[in-house]
């Protein structure tokens, strides 16, 4: 959108994206439209804080989860923390989206930074995760069995779970994010 936007030929009537901090932007560049859709008088008061009336209001919200493929991975072994990821018997198996790309991986990024540090990021590198664009990536890839764990939306997981495929959900015990 942002180079459709600097070429002067927007192709969207519709925007919606995971990363909130990109509406003030568009707002500021002059490129939303005043519009009130239906509903938005229903908001829940933690979500109403998020919106900016006429211009932005949250669609969805989800929080990231650890996931893994329960057909491959034993409970006793599952990950229970995020730190888990980094254990080095995971090495080539953890998959993850990209930051730069997924605004619900940089959200979980973010989180885990102020939790641990960068350094989270530099010990996970080590273990060499495959790495997607989308925070939904994983999830396709520890349902084919190419990786075993990573983080993943929570609503994706749960759906996963609903259609019967092999993704067991795990609430992190250092927090979901």
């Amino acid at each position: 959108l942002l180079q459709d936007l600097k070429n002067n030929a927007p192709q969207c009537d519709v925007f919606s994206s995971t990363d909130i901090a990109q509406y003030p932007a568009l707002k500021q560049r002059g490129a939303l439209a005043n519009y009130t859709p239906q509903g938005a008088g229903t908001l829940l008061p933690a979500f109403k804080a998020l919106a900016d009336p006429g211009y932005y209001y949250p669609s969805s919200a989800t929080s990231h989860l650890l996931i893994y493929n329960n057909q491959k991975v034993q409970p006793g072994d599952a990950p229970k923390a995020w730190t888990d990821l980094l254990d080095p018997k995971w090495k080539g198996r953890v998959a993850t989206g990209h930051p730069a790309f997924s605004g619900c991986t940089g959200i979980w990024a973010l989180a885990l930074t102020k939790t641990y540090g960068w350094q989270y990021f530099e010990k996970l590198a080590k273990n060499n995760p495959r790495i997607g664009r989308s925070g939904n990536d994983p999830v396709t890839l520890i349902n084919a069995g190419e990786c075993l764990l990573g983080p993943a939306p929570g609503n994706t997981a749960f759906q996963q779970v609903d259609k019967g495929n092999p993704i067991k959900p795990v609430y992190p015990t250092d927090g979901a994010t």
